[in-house]
């Protein structure tokens, strides 16, 4: 009984320790982590952020006028710059399709795929003459160089689409 309370106490005194050292040396740990040369004076003055999901690093390293995000701003201007427009001049729209599938697991798999990389897709299903068919589409985008970047980058992350007029 004698050595399970020496033990225990040693492992009380070690965890105090690393707390504390952790919580006094957080800086110079975040900057190991990081691989840049960050000391404790310029940590405390960074703009730390925190991001909503699905927003892109690089959206936010362009934005440096607010720190405050809210779920629903942030859908409205997916939704602004998807390019629904009211009056009569309407873009041309280009969507992307990532696959079809005959299982709609398979395709709701797929949607959670590219949800992972910030984009919003959807399952388009329809029922052909051998079958149902469900597309996961992403779009309408604006433009076609605008779909290409967001297809560039879909393929980066190993996953091949096709663009769609």
């Amino acid at each position: 009984m004698g050595k399970f309370l020496i033990g225990l106490v040693f492992g009380v005194i070690i965890a105090i320790g690393v707390v504390y050292y952790l919580n006094t040396n957080q800086a110079k740990i975040i900057s190991k982590m990081s691989g840049s040369a960050v000391t404790e004076e310029s940590s405390t003055n960074q703009d730390l952020r925190v991001l909503a999901p699905g927003t892109k690093i690089k959206e936010v390293a362009s934005d440096t006028q607010s720190t405050d995000y809210d779920f629903y701003q942030i859908l409205q201007n997916k939704n602004a710059a998807s390019g629904t427009t009211t009056g009569n001049n309407k873009p041309s729209q280009v969507f992307i399709q990532v696959g079809v599938f005959t299982d709609a697991n398979a395709a709701k798999d797929m949607k959670g795929r590219v949800a992972f990389l910030g984009y919003d897709a959807n399952v388009v299903s329809s029922n052909e003459s051998d079958g149902m068919r469900n597309r996961v589409v992403l779009g309408p985008f604006n433009s076609e160089s605008e779909a290409a970047g967001v297809k560039r980058d879909l393929e980066v992350n190993g996953i091949k689409s096709v663009m769609v007029k």
